[in-house]
C-alpha cells in the first residue's frame, strides 16, 4: 500500500498516510488547496491537484437556488457602518431561512437561524443543512442599527467562532461570515474561510 506525507500552505507537515486517509481528510476540509504530497520513491514534492483525481474544488450542493457573492463594495459598508447605527428595537426576533455561501471554497448549503431578541442582545440557534457545509449550535451576538452581528460553532467538528455581520433590509437579512480555525492540540493547518449568507424572515 502506498503511503504518503503532506505539507499544508502553513507550513504543517504530517503523515504517512494511506491515499483514503487523504481523500476523507480533504472532504473534511483538512487537506487545503495549495497542500503538497510526496510518497517513498518520488524525487519531489507534488501539488495535490496533480497527484490526485478527486483532489479539486468540492462542488455545490443541489439546492433551489444559488446566491452569487456579495459585491466587495457591499462587504466593505458593512464592516464600515457596523458601529455607527442606531438601534432599531425588538425587530430580528423569528425564524430566517436562506442560504449561506463559503466562497473560499465554492460550497454552499441551507440555512435556518431562529433568533430571540431582548433590547440590543440576541440569542438563539443556527443550522447549516449542508453535505460539504453543515453543522448547527446555539448564537450569541448583538444588533446596532440595522446590523446585526453574532457568533456560532464551526461547520465541523474542529473548526470553531464563526463571525456573522449582516443588515437588515425588511424582511431579509443579506450578510457576511468568517471562519476562525481552532485546532484543539490537533496538529491540523487550517486556514481562514470567508462566506455569504442570505435569509428570509419566515
Amino acid at each position: 500500500m502506498n503511503t504518503y506525507h503532506i505539507t499544508r500552505p502553513d507550513g504543517t507537515q504530517d503523515g504517512p498516510f494511506s491515499e483514503e486517509e487523504l481523500e476523507l481528510l480533504y472532504r473534511k476540509r483538512e487537506l487545503p488547496q495549495g497542500s503538497l504530497v510526496w510518497m517513498p520513491g518520488w524525487d519531489t514534492w507534488k501539488d495535490c491537484a496533480d497527484a490526485f483525481s478527486w483532489y479539486a474544488a468540492p462542488p455545490s450542493l443541489p439546492i433551489s437556488a444559488t446566491l452569487p457573492p456579495l459585491p466587495a463594495e457591499y462587504i466593505t459598508g458593512i464592516v464600515e457602518n457596523f458601529m455607527e447605527r442606531p438601534s432599531i428595537g425588538d425587530t430580528v426576533s423569528g425564524i430566517w431561512e436562506g442560504i449561506c455561501i463559503n466562497t473560499t471554497y465554492g460550497a454552499s448549503a441551507p440555512i435556518e437561524i431562529s433568533i430571540q431578541q431582548n433590547g440590543n442582545i440576541i440569542t438563539g440557534y443556527i443550522s447549516i443543512k449542508g453535505d460539504e457545509l453543515g453543522g448547527s449550535g446555539e448564537i450569541n451576538g448583538m444588533t446596532n442599527g440595522d446590523s446585526i452581528t453574532f457568533t456560532s460553532p464551526g461547520d465541523n467538528d474542529i473548526m470553531t467562532g464563526i463571525q456573522w455581520e449582516g443588515v437588515i433590509a425588511g424582511e431579509e437579512i443579506n450578510g457576511t461570515y468568517l471562519v476562525n480555525p481552532s485546532l484543539h492540540g490537533i496538529s491540523i493547518g487550517l486556514q481562514q474561510q470567508y462566506g455569504a449568507f442570505n435569509a428570509k424572515r419566515q
